[in-house]
């Protein structure tokens, strides 16, 4: 998380869109495809000028700033043109961005130039066991989106944000990002039910090896563990890689990457635990996956 001062991070939430009526909050929705139902939450810190006693610059005000969006591609590209592999959807977790340009408008872009991606090949908009996990040069760009209810051809995999090129929303972002003092910005994308489940756990009894790094990149201590499929990097998912290596003997590298061969070895693990073969790494399995002793420090946790 980048906590300097004009400093911008990015949670883009899937399922849920801002209350209009009140800055700053979210409401989950069905996520209906073809809508812009997602939102884009801006956070930052305002420059602050003041010292404090010691003639330390003090820290300036949190601020965040929410903005109706889609995270996903529209009806078009998904089902009407799709890609001969399926509609390219940026996976969960945790893409670093630069400043660069969307068909000539301001925009963000890959600061690598790559992007992580699943193919949604049988159009149903929903992410299956099955479908391909790809990385490359796809072009998921954060731009500005349509001023309609309907997504139509405003993103084939972008994230876009409804409003138009010259409405105050994009606008908006575009200074945002035009204050950040670096080059790369950070954006983590996520499942809003799941982050919302987080929200409702805080406060649980400490998991001994839960503390660190929470999705939005915020140090968190919680019982909480989220949700995981095929195609996230990030801590957890070297977590769940420990635990089938010590629950299964799967012998997986622990990179922290849900690749084909951490795929085969949790599907494995479904089976054989008498769980929903679905490739999703979520409550039942991560009760089944964690063991009474820590695999690596030997405390007790939570089952």
């Amino acid at each position: 998380m980048e906590t300097g001062q004009d400093a911008v991070n990015i949670l883009c939430l899937e399922g849920a869109e801002p209350l209009g009526e009140l800055e700053g909050l979210i409401e989950l929705n069905r996520n209906t495809p073809d809508r812009y139902n997602d939102c884009v939450v801006l956070f930052w810190r305002d420059a602050d000028s003041s010292k404090n006693n010691k003639g330390v610059l003090r820290e300036g005000v949190l601020r965040v700033r929410v903005l109706r969006a889609t995270t996903e591609p529209g009806r078009y590209y998904t089902q009407m043109s799709p890609h001969p592999r399926g509609a390219a959807n940026l996976v969960w977790g945790h893409h670093i961005y630069k400043r660069g340009r969307h068909r000539g408008h301001p925009a963000l872009v890959s600061a690598s130039g790559l992007d992580r991606v699943w193919r949604d090949r049988d159009k149903d908009f929903v992410q299956d066991m099955s479908e391909r996990v790809q990385t490359g040069r796809f072009g998921i760009h954060v731009h500005a989106g349509g001023t309609g209810k309907q997504i139509g051809r405003w993103s084939a995999g972008c994230i876009a944000i409804c409003g138009g090129y010259e409405g105050e929303p994009y606008r908006f972002f575009l200074e945002r990002i035009e204050r950040h003092p670096g080059k790369l910005i950070r954006l983590t994308l996520w499942g809003a039910r799941d982050l919302g489940n987080w929200m409702k756990t805080r406060g649980q009894p400490e998991e001994p090896y839960a503390s660190g790094m929470c999705v939005t990149g915020v140090t968190c201590v919680t019982g909480w563990r989220p949700t995981l499929r095929y195609g996230i990097r990030n801590p957890w998912v070297a977590r769940m890689q420990k635990l089938l290596n010590h629950r299964m003997d799967s012998r997986l590298v622990v990179d922290g990457d849900w690749l084909s061969r951490t795929q085969e070895a949790f599907l494995y693990f479904q089976r054989e635990n008498g769980l929903k073969v679905d490739g999703i790494c979520g409550p039942l399995s991560w009760g089944k996956l964690s063991p009474r002793v820590d695999p690596e420090e030997g405390n007790e946790g939570n089952t």
